[in-house]
């Protein structure tokens, strides 16, 4: 599709003329219509169409005339190409952000829980940077972006409100809610690391923070068989949505840094490829936990406090461990996955696979006797384990809490396959006793993990317990794994 010329006006961002000269709109043949709306009689004609493409693609010339960002110039012409959507590489669609089911909590204003699916974010790929901060190196990235919506932003999702008192009315109901603000500004904050794959080095962001800082005005509309429900609804909510924002500003915030969830059915004959890339999916989505769920974090794995008891001549002291955090675990690999799943009992066995994990901790290691010196201390604790390779198993079965059945795993077994190297720095009071003590377990690494390892295998199938029905508690059995 060929559009000629074309000319963009400075703005706050780009502070100069852009001019476009011979552009082409690559595969928009390609394009599928998702929804048509139209108002046509004799006198006007009105049609709005939702598209969505995949790989899209532009090419022509450019002149930037007194282009000065930043204090440089950039004045200058030539020849422009840019490709969007890009589905080869499991890029997801910034218009309509689409995530497939949300819940946010009863609170002080709305005290029934909103569960949300089905929801489109429309409008957001013409979102206004205003303001960037960052903090970038080899090992970190911290990315702030102020940003001023377009005039208009939608939302469409269903919703489902059970138990729902407003203002001594019942609203429960199901059907479509619609709402537009306008006006939007709003901060997100990336949090995010650098990590090496193969030969080449990519950027993992861990969390993502949005904070919605205003929105001048809203309209929300619900759409019921309930039509009574729909009604009080439409007026209710609209009426008190500034005060709703303030309260629940989190739980709306969180939706919108979302990642999107893989479900598997339990009746899927290809279960364990499902669950295999859901389990993977999930592990990245829910690194960080969630405090409005309780759901812990998987990266860091945190464990308050453990205790490896001494084995003998080769390591004659207990180790004590606490406060401790491992990183690495939203990185697995599932080689292999094999699921066991029906209405009552869960069993669920993975071989698995990490590039690296690090763990940070306190340490206490008393009556340490070696060599017939006293190098008992206590600090600060760091490990490493390079290429890990282990296999773990989760049983469990449904249990009923209320009308909801959910999943609760009761045993975990963890078993360490490979172990290509460990590495532990001790940092304690006496540099005396940390030089002995980090050479005594370096150089004695590979004996002492062996040693130690059915310790540390019951230290992380604590871990991994706690993570899970973390998860499984705040999720319905029939939702987290439906029929």
């Amino acid at each position: 599709m060929a559009v000629g010329s074309w000319n963009v006006l400075k703005g706050d961002v780009l502070p100069f003329d852009q001019k476009y000269h011979n552009m082409k709109l690559h595969n928009y043949s390609t394009i599928g219509i998702e929804s048509v709306s139209s108002r046509i009689n004799d006198e006007e004609f009105y049609l709005k169409i939702m598209c969505n493409g995949s790989t899209m693609y532009v090419d022509g010339n450019y002149e930037y005339p007194n282009a000065i960002l930043n204090g440089v110039n950039l004045t200058s012409k030539g020849i422009i190409e840019y490709v969007y959507c890009i589905p080869e590489y499991n890029i997801p669609s910034m218009n309509p952000i689409r995530i497939p089911e949300w819940v946010v909590k009863r609170g002080e204003v709305l005290t029934f829980d909103q569960v949300y699916t089905n929801v489109e974010l429309h409008n957001y790929s013409y979102v206004t940077i205003k303001e960037v901060r960052s903090k970038i190196n080899d090992k970190e990235i911290y990315l702030h972006l102020k940003c001023l919506g377009p005039s208009t932003m939608e939302v469409k999702c269903d919703y489902r409100y059970d138990n729902a008192v407003l203002e001594g009315v019942d609203v429960s109901s199901t059907g479509i809610m619609d709402y537009t603000y306008y006006e939007h500004e709003f901060d997100v904050n990336f949090f995010g690391e650098i990590r090496k794959n193969g030969n080449d080095d990519y950027m993992f962001i861990r969390k993502v923070e949005v904070n919605m800082t205003n929105i001048e005005s809203f309209h929300i509309k619900y759409t019921s068989e309930n039509t009574a429900a729909s009604a009080i609804l439409t007026k209710k909510i609209g009426d008190i949505m500034d005060v709703l924002f303030s309260t629940n500003v989190g739980g709306y915030s969180d939706m919108y840094a979302a990642g999107k969830l893989q479900i598997c059915k339990r009746s899927d004959p290809q279960i364990d490829d499902c669950m295999k890339s859901s389990i993977e999916k999930a592990l990245k989505i829910f690194a960080n936990g969630s405090s409005d769920n309780n759901m812990l974090s998987i990266d860091p794995l945190e464990i308050d406090a453990w205790v490896v008891p001494s084995i003998g001549a080769h390591v004659p002291y207990d180790q004590k461990y606490s406060n401790m955090k491992v990183y690495g675990y939203s990185d697995i690999t599932i080689d292999e996955l094999y699921a066991s799943v029906d209405d009552q009992d869960f069993s669920l066995h993975m071989m698995c696979s990490i590039p690296k994990l690090t763990v940070l901790c306190d340490y206490e290691y008393p009556n340490a006797i070696i060599n017939g010196e006293d190098l008992s201390s206590a600090g600060k604790a760091e490990y490493s384990y390079d290429a890990h390779k282990f296999y773990v198993k989760f049983d469990g079965n449904v249990i009923k809490k209320g009308n909801e059945e959910y999943l609760e795993i009761i045993h975990t077994d963890v078993a360490t396959l490979r172990l290509h190297l460990f590495i532990i720095k001790l940092k304690t009071e006496n540099a005396d006793i940390e030089k002995k003590m980090n050479d005594f377990i370096n150089n004695n690494s590979r004996r002492i993990s062996n040693m130690n390892m059915g310790g540390y295998e019951k230290m992380y199938a604590y871990g991994f317990q706690r993570f899970a029905n973390s998860i499984f508690s705040a999720i319905p059995y029939n939702k987290i794994l439906p029929k």
